[in-house]
């Protein structure tokens, strides 16, 4: 009963995410891009633990091809992200935004797919 609350939890936590970023997402790439140096910086940061993250997914036995497909997409929307503070264009933001929700959205299935196999 408890892990079933607790998948639920994160769900809420997760689609409460998923509204912030798009009601408020293009003022955060703007507040990103205002300290660009830092911004880029911690998304870097980002995007290596990410990486390594992939990476140990990749090196089990059995690689899991949920964990991996939700981890490039939080990698690809980092990078996005790099792109949008470092070198702000029109369709980048948007693009950005759209694919962390992307992200999220697989998050949510790699979820529950999660919660069926149990």
């Amino acid at each position: 009963m408890r892990q079933s609350r607790d998948v639920w939890i994160e769900a809420a936590a997760l689609v409460a995410i998923a509204f912030t970023l798009a009601w408020g997402g293009r003022a955060l790439l703007a507040t990103l891009h205002a300290f660009a140096p830092a911004g880029v910086a911690l998304l870097g940061a980002a995007v290596i633990a990410m990486s390594l993250a992939i990476r140990r997914v990749y090196r089990a036995q059995a690689p899991d091809r949920l964990e991996l497909t939700r981890y490039v997409a939080y990698v690809t929307a980092f990078a996005l992200a790099i792109w949008a503070v470092a070198s702000p264009a029109r369709w980048v933001v948007g693009a950005t935004i759209a694919m962390i929700e992307l992200a999220i959205a697989f998050d949510l299935i790699v979820l529950f797919a999660r919660r069926s196999q149990t």
